[in-house]
C-alpha cells in the first residue's frame, strides 16, 4: 500500500511510542551487544523525522532525527573497530544510506566521519553488498571526502551500472557527482532534475523506495543537492519532493 500522509504519520506515532524503550536498550551492553537495537533505532528515528517534516512541517526535528539516526550509524562502525561484536552487516558499504541522511540534513561535519569509517573490507562486502549499493558507496564516499583519486575508480563503475534497465532511474545521481566532479553546475542541475523525475518510478513495483517515507520526500536528492552546494554548485530544486527549506546555503568559496 501507498504511504500517504495520513499513514506516514500514524506509523511516525506508533514508532515514537518505542523509541524511549530503545534508548534505554542502547545503553545496555548486554541488551545492544550485536548493535540490533542500534539499528532498529537508527531506521525508527530516519522515518519519525521525515515524517515531522512531512506530515508537521517540522524542519527542526528533521534535522535532528536524521542526525541522530546517522550519529548510530556512525558509533556502529566506532564499536566495530573496537572489537566490540557488532554484526557485520551493519559495517558494509550499505551505510551509503546512512550518508545520505547525514547529508540531507547538512551534517557536512559528520558525513565526513562517516564516510571516513566505511570501506576497506572487502570480504564482508563481497558476502553482504550487491553491486548496486558498493559502487554507489564507494562513489558517495570518494566526494564526500573529496578524494579524485578514489572517485575516478568508483563513478566509472557506478555510472556503468546504471546504463541497466533496472537502474536507469538512477542515472540522473550519476549526473550530479559528474556535475561536482567537473564543477558545472549545468551538468548538477540536469542530474538533480533528471533524479527527481524518476523518484516516483522507484517508489512502485520493485522499486527501493517502495513502501518507505520516501515516497513522500526525496531524501538522497535532497542529499546530492546539499553535497553539490558544499562543493560550490547551488542547485537549485524544481520539484516538491526535494522543498528548497531542506537545501543549505551554499559554499561559493568551495
Amino acid at each position: 500500500m501507498a504511504l500517504d500522509k495520513a499513514r506516514l504519520g500514524s506509523i511516525a506515532a506508533m514508532q515514537l511510542e518505542n523509541v524511549q524503550d530503545l534508548f534505554a536498550k542502547i545503553g545496555d551492553p548486554a541488551k545492544d551487544a550485536s548493535g540490533s537495537v542500534s539499528g532498529t533505532m537508527e531506521l525508527a528515528l530516519r522515518f519519525i523525522g521525515i515524517a515531522d517534516f512531512v506530515v508537521h512541517n517540522d524542519v527542526a526535528m528533521f534535522k535532528q532525527r536524521l542526525s541522530e539516526s546517522a550519529s548510530l550509524k556512525k558509533s556502529m562502525f566506532e564499536r566495530f573497530n573496537a572489537g566490540l561484536p557488532i554484526d557485520r552487516s551493519y559495517v558494509s558499504m550499505l551505510a551509503h544510506k546512512s550518508l545520505f541522511t547525514a547529508l540531507a540534513v547538512g551534517e557536512q561535519a559528520l558525513a565526513s566521519e562517516l564516510a571516513a569509517l566505511m570501506g576497506g573490507r572487502e570480504a564482508l562486502e563481497r558476502e553482504f553488498d550487491h553491486p548496486f549499493d558498493q559502487a554507489l558507496g564507494y562513489t558517495l564516499k570518494a566526494f564526500v571526502q573529496k578524494d579524485r583519486e578514489l572517485a575516478g575508480i568508483w563513478l566509472p563503475k557506478f555510472s556503468e551500472i546504471c546504463q541497466k534497465r533496472e537502474n536507469v532511474n538512477f542515472r540522473g545521481y550519476v549526473r550530479v557527482f559528474e556535475g561536482i566532479e567537473k564543477r558545472d553546475l549545468k551538468t548538477a542541475q540536469s542530474g538533480l532534475d533528471e533524479l527527481a523525475a524518476t523518484h516516483r518510478a522507484e517508489c512502485k513495483g520493485s522499486g527501493i523506495f517502495r513502501d518507505s517515507p520516501d515516497e513522500l520526500l526525496c531524501v538522497w536528492g535532497i542529499a546530492v543537492a546539499n553535497l553539490a552546494r558544499f562543493n560550490g554548485l547551488n542547485v537549485e530544486s524544481t520539484s516538491s519532493l526535494i522543498p528548497d527549506v531542506l537545501l543549505v546555503e551554499g559554499d561559493s568559496s568551495a
